[in-house]
């Protein structure tokens, strides 16, 4: 038994299994950028470099192939076992031993951003504010109770319950203060609305799918929704598609209700407000040179300034907005402009760089040490010489 588990640890920890996984990102990675001329970006990260397995297509041939996923993890195991628990400790290798911890952290930290990190945009008016943002890529249903006071009740079908829902499959949402059970189903991650032939369609009108646009966000999604009423022989059916003119709207019990297909949002723990946008343009074109936001910023109270450009993201409360676009294209003089933030948050933002000056202080640690015997065995032979 002994003698099995250090044979497993011996293979775990081979420098061939790290040569192997190093060739196997290399074939992922030139795969993802061949992929990104027929997928979009998010495509190819979902199916390549955040799954197990997944099976490539070249010319008619499925090829299995481990995901970056999978990869990345036996290559973790590898540096723990090979190059931190197995090596052979002692002056030589410490520097070794530290650029792998800073190896380590990066994976980490990569493992983190994929698993909790959370992405969206922010899009502002100049004058306008708002506390919350919307996701890339997620979506949500939305159950609004309007009541008489114009306030309203919202209960949220979260993208995770309906996101596999296009090959025929149902979900059914129901809430114990809703007077209906909400049944999902064809969902599309991106579609148009077109009339139906014949019987096919919800109010002569049936979703269609299309190709994923190049970049994800473009993506205009869309599915059906049945709302079944006790006591009612039939239920309530209507399609929501994210470009339409408005919410779904029904009354049951003599309650009003909306319901919409909208963009997963999140809640920010402070205010943005946009002041002023500033842009320049290139001599004779319709393309801004730079652009930039000031901006102000919320939080009990207490009201500072910022100044967000290309690269200079403005960093609070754990999240990082980064001027990404701005609008409308062809705005002339005294028209209203927008501004577009990237907005994140990942818990191991900050890793990455604490992860390279560990690398760093590792390197140099080992290679001074190998310059320092170097110059010293020369200078031993030189005064021998001399001798």
């Amino acid at each position: 038994m002994r003698f099995g588990v250090d044979r497993g640890l011996r293979i775990l920890g081979s420098f061939g299994l790290a040569l192997v996984l190093l060739g196997l990102l290399w074939i992922l990675t030139l795969v993802g950028t061949f992929e990104q001329a027929r997928m979009s970006l998010y495509a190819v990260q979902e199916q390549i470099f955040g799954s197990a397995f997944f099976v490539y297509d070249l010319g008619g041939v499925p090829i299995p192939l481990p995901g970056a996923y999978l990869v990345l993890a036996l290559l973790f195991v590898n540096l723990l076992v090979g190059g931190m628990l197995r090596l052979r400790k002692g002056s030589s290798t410490w520097g070794i031993l530290v650029t792998h911890v800073g190896i380590a952290m990066l994976l980490v930290g990569g493992f983190v951003e994929e698993r909790w990190s959370t992405k969206g945009r922010l899009t502002l008016h100049e004058g306008d504010s708002a506390a919350q943002f919307v996701s890339f890529y997620e979506w949500e249903v939305v159950v609004a109770e309007l009541r008489d006071d114009d306030s309203a009740r919202e209960y949220v079908v979260p993208h995770s319950a309906f996101a596999d829902l296009g090959d025929g499959g149902t979900h059914r949402a129901r809430h114990a203060e809703l007077p209906f059970e909400l049944v999902l189903s064809g969902y599309h991650r991106n579609c148009d609305i077109r009339r139906a032939s014949g019987e096919d369609g919800i109010d002569g009108y049936t979703l269609t799918p299309r190709a994923p646009e190049a970049k994800a966000e473009m993506d205009i999604a869309g599915l059906r929704v049945d709302l079944e009423v006790a006591g009612e022989a039939a239920p309530r059916r209507a399609l929501l598609w994210a470009l339409q003119g408005g919410p779904y709207q029904t009354v049951v019990e003599g309650r009003r209700f909306e319901v919409d297909l909208r963009r997963r949002s999140y809640e920010l723990p402070f205010r943005v407000h946009l002041r002023r946008f500033e842009r320049a343009m290139h001599p004779g074109t319709g393309m801004a040179s730079r652009f930039s936001s000031y901006v102000s910023r919320v939080q009990d109270g207490v009201l500072v300034d910022a100044h967000i450009t290309m690269n200079e993201p403005m960093r609070h409360a754990g999240f990082t907005i980064y001027q990404t676009g701005w609008g409308p294209e062809g705005a002339g003089p005294g028209e209203r402009l927008f501004s577009t933030f990237s907005v994140v948050e990942n818990p191991s933002d900050r890793l990455p760089i604490v992860a390279c000056v560990v690398i760093a202080v590792g390197l140099l640690w080992h290679f001074g040490r190998r310059l320092r015997l170097h110059l010293g065995a020369q200078a031993r032979r030189a005064s021998g010489a001399a001798a």
